[in-house]
């Protein structure tokens, strides 16, 4: 468990009803393995739940990168978290993210010489030859019935924005209006580090959203 206000920079978290679970891991991340980190996820959940300083206190996710996978099947495990933040969390297979991975990774200065409306073209030539069991966020997130913000980087190679956007506005269209997206043009996957512009507008949503009545 990281109690991340006491982390270096998450500092912008001490004064707020708020502690973490963050998760990463391997490069490769197959379904058995995000299976597994959505168990301890929801199981740490849990455990926050029961401390004294926090009885009565909204809870919830946030995570970035592999953690677009874990957080929606924890918050499906445990019906207690009220929100879910993603950086940079794929709406996307876990084969689909390593396939643009190894596309779009090794070139740093991929996005110099692509646009956005190239990467389908490009990623459809791209085979499957991946035999390890694949997750698709969105079993979780289509049974989910509590608030998600994604931020997501325009010049993120780790992961296909794009097809994350077309995929959250296909869950947003099916019944979910309480996801919605910020998109920042000039960020990679980490999102400029710590830059007030993504961080201030993830507090402002979470503090407008655990003080709503909770529907489910």
């Amino acid at each position: 468990m990281i109690d991340l206000p006491h982390v270096p920079g998450f500092e912008w978290l001490k004064d707020t009803a708020f502690r973490l679970e963050i998760y990463d891991g391997v490069r490769r991340t197959p379904r058995p393995y995000v299976v597994q980190r959505s168990c301890y996820a929801a199981a740490a959940l849990q455990v926050l739940r029961g401390e004294t300083p926090l009885r009565g206190m909204p809870l919830g996710f946030i995570g970035a990168s592999q953690a677009g996978w874990i957080i929606p099947l924890a918050a499906l495990k445990n019906r207690d978290a009220r929100f879910l933040v993603l950086w940079s969390g794929a709406v996307e297979t876990t084969h689909e993210d390593v396939l643009f991975e190894q596309v779009a990774l090794p070139d740093k200065e991929f996005w110099d010489h692509h646009t956005h409306e190239e990467v389908p073209k490009m990623m459809a030539r791209v085979t499957d030859p991946l035999a390890w069991a694949s997750f698709d966020p969105r079993e979780a997130l289509s049974k989910l019935k509590i608030p998600g913000l994604w931020m997501f980087g325009g010049r993120d190679r780790n992961m296909n924005v794009d097809l994350s956007i077309t995929r959250l506005k296909g869950l947003i269209a099916a019944g979910h209006p309480e996801y919605s997206y910020r998109m920042f043009p000039d960020y990679d996957h980490n999102l400029g580090g710590e830059q007030e512009d993504v961080l201030e507008p993830c507090l402002t949503w979470i503090r407008e959203r655990v003080t709503r009545p909770l529907t489910r």
